[in-house]
């Protein structure tokens, strides 16, 4: 096959559909039941044209990069179906696909091979809104594949970190709990991990502690049936990591407007 890339349509049967996802769809994002189902009722409602102009897309070795979910709605038809077929596509072609059709972080960080990448993805997300100084709406806004991707490659191995210590936690969203956790770690590593020893695990912590009290307001959140937004515990963290840093005691996390002005405290100079 030349190394130029190159297309044409092909006809693909149930058989080679199967052998591809099965054997060739290791670089891909992960495989999404629900979005195979609505390509089928696409199909069978009549909104579905075959020639598109969408194409499915291998790389110079063979790997299908895009069109898993295409395959999986053909399989799911148990029918032949045509497809403009893309080869030797360069390998990074990923991260610039389709990214109007909902490709994320995750789904970049999936292919990577990163473990726990959904939580990884999150803290990246949570991260780089922080430090673009996004809060309250703005704290929703995705942050670009792009971008998170920047991050996430300047700071691999404190995100795989995080990523990990907050997986399957029993204090509050993972995501958000890695988040934190890589901006503390960012500001200093040793005091970050004993802090978030203290938030995850709950050992030896006395109740004037500030790392206490984000555990059990943490812990209160998770089981109630009305939970606070997001922002707000994230300045939970904030109002609690500065207090420990600075040898001081709070006696509630009530957010004041001194706290929405707060920044990450480094400790006593």
């Amino acid at each position: 096959m030349s190394s130029k890339l190159n297309a044409k349509k092909v006809r693909y049967t149930v058989s080679e559909a199967k052998d591809i996802l099965a054997n060739r769809n290791h670089c891909n994002r992960p495989y999404k039941e629900k979005w195979v189902i609505t390509l089928v009722k696409d199909y069978r409602a009549g909104e579905w044209v075959e020639d598109n102009g969408d194409t499915l897309k291998f790389d110079a070795e063979g790997n299908l990069v895009d069109g898993q979910h295409r395959l999986g709605m053909l399989i799911a038809l148990g029918k032949p179906l045509t497809f403009f077929t893309a080869y030797n596509v360069h390998p990074d072609a990923f991260r610039s696909l389709d990214q109007g059709k909902g490709r994320t972080l995750a789904d970049a960080l999936a292919i990577e091979g990163v473990s726990n990448w959904a939580i990884a993805a999150a803290a990246v997300n949570n991260y780089s809104r922080y430090h673009k100084g996004a809060t309250g709406e703005a704290s929703r806004q995705k942050v670009s594949l792009t971008e998170g991707l920047k991050v996430y490659r300047r700071m691999k191995s404190d995100v795989k970190f995080v990523a990990s210590a907050c997986a399957n936690n029993s204090v509050g969203p993972p995501g958000l709990m890695a988040g934190m956790y890589l901006i503390c770690r960012r500001i200093d590593r040793d005091f970050a991990d004993e802090f978030y020893h203290g938030v995850l695990k709950g050992d030896n912590l006395k109740k004037a502690s500030p790392i206490y009290l984000l555990r059990e307001r943490l812990i209160k959140n998770k089981n109630a049936k009305e939970k606070v937004t997001s922002t707000t515990m994230i300045y939970w963290f904030l109002k609690s990591w500065n207090a420990w840093m600075d040898g001081e005691v709070i006696e509630n996390m009530r957010i004041t407007e001194e706290d929405y002005e707060a920044t990450w405290s480094k400790g006593e100079e």
